[in-house]
């Protein structure tokens, strides 16, 4: 892949452990920067689905990026610049051709 194309910041967090308690004893996610960087990110397809009565959209996005060590599906994306504020929730975590030179995020956007 041409760096060209990875004009997207990110940041990879990881959960952070121990999970935080809040003030009713219910516990709450706490993410931890794994890694900055570059990245392609490329919207998939969406799809509508009826999740309690109310209609739920969802938008399946692929995330190129250079390859990176120990990424999993238990991590999510977060966007920078002009995707600020934007998580995108990893599903799986594909190595195109096994070699080891870029990263495939098949992720959801959360809501």
């Amino acid at each position: 892949m041409r760096a060209g194309k990875r004009r997207h910041p990110i940041v990879i967090e990881k959960l952070a452990e121990p999970m935080q308690s809040d003030d009713h004893n219910v516990q709450q996610e706490t993410w931890q920067e794994f890694i900055q960087l570059w990245a392609e990110v490329s919207p998939l397809r969406g799809r509508e689905y009826l999740e309690a009565q109310q209609i739920q959209s969802a938008i399946q996005f692929r995330i190129r990026t250079p390859f990176i060590e120990g990424v999993n599906s238990k991590m999510r994306v977060r966007g920078l610049g002009h995707l600020d504020g934007r998580i995108f929730r990893i599903h799986s975590v594909l190595n195109p051709n096994e070699r080891r030179s870029e990263l495939e995020l098949m992720c959801e956007e959360a809501a």
